[in-house]
């Protein structure tokens, strides 16, 4: 069975099989083992989420597709090679989920405008180049298509793509991506057991594990000032949940990096 077929059937699954009139788009996620591929059934501008983690959207099995459709699993895996997970020792036909969702109509005219200029903060963890060149809104608002600085394309759709994180600036978040590696750095911005500190960081962890009255200035002013790794060592060490940390500087400054491991009950 050809591609078109299998999606027309993952589009109506399990009540009926679309005819798709076009594929517009399909993309890998940076960070997350998820592919999206937008489709036209000449009705409907749908999305296919396929991915190894189980949500809302992606709720329907492989297998349980296979078995309902009676589709073969060679064809499956021809359909994954090009729009979904690729398939290999650790991910099976048994792990992998998928959901199709209609698009909203969400990227009006002013808002694609106002995007021309605009640093995205997940591209700049990637590329270099994570200026907006030109925007586009696409299928009366359902797909927002943008050209970068050096001429690369991507496309959204039922999100907006966002500019800042907290404290996090695409500037400093692509600088941080190359200090470490951009899955790294992804998880420092999103994941809570991921710290980035300076020394200013430091202290300020030291000021709120002493009791006020044991708080002596000599100290805080020696903070201030130690060599950094002589820092890191003497804050970080005695922490059993953090094994290992990582020193680096970033526009001049000291940063260190660490993971703190989950507590676990027993």
């Amino acid at each position: 069975m050809d591609n078109l077929k299998i999606l027309g059937r993952m589009s109506g699954f399990p009540y009926k099989n679309e005819k798709i009139v076009a594929v517009l788009g399909s993309k890998k996620d940076a960070f997350e083992n998820t592919c999206y591929t937008v489709f036209s059934t000449g009705t409907h501008i749908k999305v296919l989420e396929i991915s190894d983690r189980i949500t809302s959207q992606r709720n329907i099995s492989f297998s349980e597709f296979i078995e309902k459709c009676h589709i073969d699993e060679l064809s499956v895996r021809a359909f994954n090679d090009e729009y979904g997970i690729r398939l290999n020792d650790d991910i099976t036909l048994d792990d992998i989920r998928f959901g199709v969702r209609l698009l909203k109509e969400i990227y009006s005219a002013d808002y694609t405008k106002s995007l021309v200029g605009k640093k995205l903060f997940i591209r700049s963890l990637v590329s270099d180049y994570y200026t907006v060149k030109v925007a586009e809104s696409l299928e009366h608002g359902k797909i927002l298509r943008v050209t970068y600085d050096n001429g690369d394309h991507d496309f959204f759709v039922n999100e907006l793509p966002f500019f800042k994180v907290d404290m996090f600036t695409p500037d400093f978040a692509n600088k941080l991506s190359k200090a470490t590696t951009p899955g790294t750095a992804y998880m420092i911005v999103f994941n809570h057991r991921y710290h980035l500190n300076n020394r200013q960081g430091l202290i300020d962890d030291y000021l709120e594990r002493v009791p006020k009255n044991k708080q002596q200035l000599e100290v805080i002013n020696r903070l201030k000032t130690e060599n950094f790794e002589k820092l890191c060592l003497e804050r970080l060490k005695d922490n059993p949940r953090i094994s290992n940390y990582k020193i680096f500087k970033i526009d001049g400054q000291d940063f260190v990096f660490y993971k703190v491991s989950a507590v676990r009950y027993y």
